[in-house]
């Protein structure tokens, strides 16, 4: 750690270097959430209750007396491919990370190249 060799001389140096250890702190608290959120996935109880409320929901739909067969039809198609489609997106947000659309750490390696080409 490059704080550790700084040299405090003076009362402004001792400031500097408080202040320092304060970001570098405040950096590494937030770098744990990070990685810990990474890791925190949605509860199974959870997904329970958005896939049975989805297929409720669908289900709810029946209940509905139309006259025509085909717009009921379209109706529920629709409803389905909302609720399928909702649930897909918070299964990919669930783990974003992991999978075929996730976050890369493309922006991490940027920062680090600059802090790298700063020194």
């Amino acid at each position: 750690m490059a704080i550790g060799r700084l040299r405090v001389d003076t009362m402004r140096d001792q400031i500097l270097y408080t202040q320092a250890l304060d970001r570098y702190h405040v950096m590494s608290v937030n770098r744990c959430s990070r990685i810990l959120q990474s890791r925190a996935e949605l509860h199974p109880v959870m997904w329970i209750t958005l896939v049975g409320g989805g297929m409720l929901t669908v289900a709810f739909t029946y209940a509905f007396n139309l006259r025509s067969r085909r717009f009921h039809a379209v109706l529920i198609a629709g409803l389905t491919i909302t609720i399928t489609s909702i649930v897909y997106i918070i299964s990919i947000a669930d783990v974003p990370f992991k999978g075929d659309v996730n976050v890369t750490p493309d922006a991490f390696a940027n920062a680090v190249a600059s802090f790298v080409a700063s020194d």
